[in-house]
């Protein structure tokens, strides 16, 4: 088979088979299913010519008139489980209104949204000449900024929106946006504390919580994604060197993030005794069993975030992005007469924020590495990040 088929959702008998697919592993113990790509469910039969020369067809065949009706009759069908099923939809292109409209509770829909809208990229480093998909752009983080408050201000009523740096349909952003360096462990820890510390629901991509980076592949033969030949093509014609073009891709196809998990450093990385199926990253540090050993660790970063994460401030509190320059993200949790005030550097280059007195007695909660306070200050590191609570 060339390609996926496509199921025709407007055939009842279809539909009540995709509902019996999700009894069956309800049945079995299963309370939890991602909707892939279920914007498209409902296509245009009239299948309509884009009004440019060229452009994507699911601007065509998306959020269909009948999507809402085929998302409730499923829960219906499956309502009568008994169960508090979850589900989670992959709407890659849904802003905050469109996210607001899929998990309205009165709708009936679905729980959560899983978009690609929440980095934004800096567009006038793009080659013109060369295929814009396959273009590694540093993260436009003003614009990462308002994105992110839309979606807090937007879904606060519902337990906020899905909290995510990375997943298999793209590279690993500590990798693509942060450091997998000299700094890689701060960075890891610091984008961690930025966005998981939002109200929300994280999402974790194996792998992330030992700081994994990308694959490096030097073959664009070797990269599955479509796309990656016409662009390596585009770019070498276009004046560009082979490893300037790999280097793009190695930033921004999705094949890279897939690498097996590194539980060890032994020579397949603790995950088999047989042949991966793909290029695999092996080194120490940055695998299981030896950040279980180190207390400063990514590893156990996460684990100590996670911890937090389930204090009440975490889940429930009010937040808040304070106003500050553009590579600093700073921003408050409030419940009640406790609070926490979370400071992010997102950059390369040390930065020093004015702190009250309250904040200056506050308690740390949970820090990376270099950070200090002076004079009424903090003195974040690269890539620094602090976490301090008050009651």
């Amino acid at each position: 088979m060339d390609s996926m088929p496509d199921v025709n959702w407007d055939h009842p008998l279809l539909r009540k088979e995709m509902a019996d697919v999700l009894n069956y592993w309800i049945d079995k113990g299963i309370d939890g299913f991602r909707l892939d790509a279920f914007t498209y469910i409902d296509v245009n039969k009239e299948f309509p010519e884009h009004p440019d020369e060229m452009g994507p067809g699911q601007d065509l065949n998306e959020h269909g008139e009948n999507i809402q009706a085929y998302l409730r009759e499923m829960e219906e069908e499956i309502a009568h489980k008994e169960k508090d099923v979850f589900i989670v939809g992959e709407a890659t292109s849904a802003d905050t209104e469109l996210a607001n409209w899929y998990t309205d509770t009165e709708k009936n829909l679905i729980d959560k949204i899983i978009t690609m809208q929440y980095f934004p990229e800096k567009e006038e480093h793009l080659d013109e000449g060369v295929p814009e998909g396959k273009q590694h752009l540093p993260l436009d983080v003003a614009e990462f900024k308002n994105i992110q408050k839309a979606f807090q201000e937007q879904q606060k009523e519902s337990g906020g929106p899905l909290l995510f740096w990375n997943n298999h349909d793209m590279p690993r952003s500590q990798h693509k946006y942060g450091d997998a360096d000299e700094h890689r462990s701060n960075a890891a820890k610091m984008m961690a504390a930025l966005l998981y510390l939002q109200k929300g629901i994280p999402i974790i991509y194996y792998g992330e919580e030992i700081g994994m980076k990308n694959l490096s592949f030097d073959d664009p033969g070797n990269i599955s994604d479509a796309g990656v030949q016409e662009f390596y093509e585009a770019a070498r014609k276009a004046g560009w060197s082979h490893e300037e073009a790999m280097h793009h891709l190695n930033l921004t196809a999705r094949d890279v993030s897939r690498g097996i998990m590194q539980w060890d450093a032994s020579e397949k990385v603790g995950f088999t005794e047989g042949l991966p199926w793909t290029l695999y990253n092996r080194e120490p540090v940055y695998n299981v069993k030896d950040q279980e050993k180190d207390e400063n660790s990514i590893l156990h970063f996460y684990r100590r975030l996670l911890q937090l994460k389930k204090t009440d401030v975490f889940q429930k509190g009010a937040f808040k992005l304070l106003g500050t320059t553009e590579t600093t993200y700073v921003y408050t949790r409030t419940l009640d007469e406790e609070s926490a005030l979370v400071c992010c550097n997102f950059s390369n280059t040390p930065a020093s924020l004015k702190l009250t007195d309250e904040w200056q007695a506050a308690s740390i909660m949970l820090q990376n590495e270099g950070n200090r306070l002076a004079e009424g200050r903090l003195h974040l590191a690269l890539y620094g990040a602090v976490v301090f609570g008050k009651q």
